[in-house]
């Protein structure tokens, strides 16, 4: 992924659920994902990376208030979910969730064998 020229947020990587969400995903989820959680730890996510969540979700998730972003960009078949980081001292991102079976707009999953980033997502709003 290309570093982006707009203004960025900082996001807190939990590593506890960084490590339970790559447990989940294939050998390359996981080769195309841990670059992009360094460069995000280290760069911070840029704001036009992000797209608002839906109130609800094709598969019913509801992760109102939340952004992700599909890595790789702009429409890859793996995801980051985050949300606001009400321990920052500035506005800054917590990611919730990450991983591959994110589900298209046509409601068909990438692998049916994986659940979903954004059901991921609502099982980790506890991090917030």
């Amino acid at each position: 992924m290309s570093v982006g020229a707009g203004p960025r947020f900082e996001v807190r990587v939990v590593d506890e659920v960084l490590a339970e969400d790559l447990a989940r995903c294939t050998r390359a989820a996981r080769a195309a994902i841990e670059p992009v959680v360094a460069e995000i730890r280290r760069d911070g996510v840029p704001f036009e990376w992000l797209r608002r969540c839906e109130e609800e979700g094709h598969d019913g998730t509801r992760l109102g208030g939340c952004v992700k972003f599909y890595i790789p960009r702009p429409a890859g078949q793996w995801g980051a979910v985050l949300a606001g980081d009400e321990e920052a001292a500035k506005p800054a991102l917590v990611l919730i969730a990450i991983g591959s079976a994110i589900l298209r707009s046509s409601g068909s999953r990438v692998s049916t064998r994986l659940p979903t980033v954004a059901s991921i997502g609502v099982r980790d709003m506890r991090v917030i």
